[in-house]
């Protein structure tokens, strides 16, 4: 790693490098991206550090790469054992989708796609959108509640439209599907892998998913068994192997028919996904290219010890650290890509009129 990759914080004008410790965090299950660092009197930008404001505009680079662009939250200053310390704490611009609320006149949203509607919301905070995927069908008419914030909305219209939603290195904000980008180099052991665990869990995983259209049975023949005027479409996971069956129910719409069968094959997918979780520390906060950890962008892994041998695990969230003993290391949690599919939803939900006959299984 090249002596000129330290974080480097921009605020008001001034660069500031030379920090202790730090943390940065960026993810696409978390919005919005995290930093946290620190001086101390061993740095010698410590009283250029304490006159950092909470509130101020800023961006955070490790050496020529941007990774965020944002606020600051929190300054804090403190002696211990006569030792002067000044931590600074911040978040992407994408944290007042998050925490405020949304603005809309009328309340009404209507024949709209997610794209457009991810801009209106995003535009009041001087956010704009990038869309890295199809802007999906238009939005049936539904209302935003009073005190829903713009991230409640948002997660409603990205499982609309099948896409992910995350923050930019820029603060602003990403719609995209699963990443299908490959990372030039991976995870060995041996080699770049400092550390490494993996969780393998059942405890939510289920023998067969049924889903349904309907939350009672109109037909008379019978709620706890798979009914022909009941249940619609089912699925296994293979890997389960006692009986453990999980019943649900869609919303009951045109189409709904379509909607059980992706949220039974979604539903199996996400939890076989998390049932395996990798978490590794690395050497570096660089590929073998010299391109940062990226979230939502595949890695392979060798880990003989604990028997894993995978060709794309999907980076989930990755924390690039800096500290007195350990040094610079790179936090990643992954897991397969299909953990991470949106959960397939109708909006304005109509209880159908008929209910068709469940398709033959086996």
């Amino acid at each position: 790693m090249a002596a000129t990759d330290e974080l480097v914080l921009k605020v008001d004008g001034k660069l500031l490098s030379g920090w202790t410790e730090i943390s940065v965090t960026r993810g696409i299950e978390q919005m919005p991206n995290t930093f946290a660092i620190l001086a101390t009197e061993a740095a010698p930008i410590l009283k250029d550090a304490a006159m950092v404001q909470a509130g101020q505009a800023c961006t955070v680079s490790l050496g020529k790469d941007l990774v965020i662009t944002g606020y600051v939250d929190t300054v804090s200053s403190g002696y211990a054992s006569g030792q002067h310390t000044v931590q600074i704490q911040g978040r992407g611009k994408c944290q007042d989708l998050v925490d405020c609320s949304a603005e809309w006149k009328g309340s009404q949203i209507s024949g709209a796609n997610a794209l457009e509607i991810a801009q209106k919301l995003a535009a009041p905070y001087g956010i704009t959108v990038k869309n890295l995927g199809p802007a999906g069908e238009p939005v049936p008419q539904f209302n935003i509640n009073v005190g829903d914030t713009p991230a409640d909305v948002l997660e409603l219209i990205t499982r609309h439209a099948a896409l992910l939603y995350y923050e930019g290195t820029d603060g602003n904000l990403i719609l995209s599907q699963v990443g299908t980008a490959k990372a030039a180099s991976g995870f060995v052991e041996g080699q770049n892998v400092e550390r490494a665990s993996v969780t393998r869990s059942v405890a939510l995983r289920y023998s067969d998913y049924w889903v349904s259209l309907l939350s009672v049975d109109v037909t008379g023949l019978g709620l706890l068994g798979p009914s022909d005027g009941l249940f619609y479409f089912k699925t296994q996971d293979p890997n389960i192997k006692r009986n453990r069956k999980l019943f649900s129910v869609v919303e009951g719409v045109m189409g709904g028919q379509d909607l059980a069968q992706k949220r039974a094959l979604w539903d199996c997918a996400r939890r076989a996904g998390r049932g395996k979780q990798v978490r590794l520390t690395v050497d570096s906060w660089r590929d073998g290219k010299g391109k940062l950890w990226e979230p939502n962008t595949l890695a392979p892994m060798t880990l003989p010890r604990l028997k894993i041998k995978e060709s794309g695990l999907c980076i989930a969230e990755v924390t690039y650290r800096l500290g007195l003993e350990g040094g610079r290391t790179a936090e990643l949690v992954l897991m397969a890509k299909e953990t991470f599919l949106p959960q397939p939803i109708k909006l304005q939900p109509t209880i159908a009129d008929v209910v068709p006959a469940p398709p033959k299984v086996g």
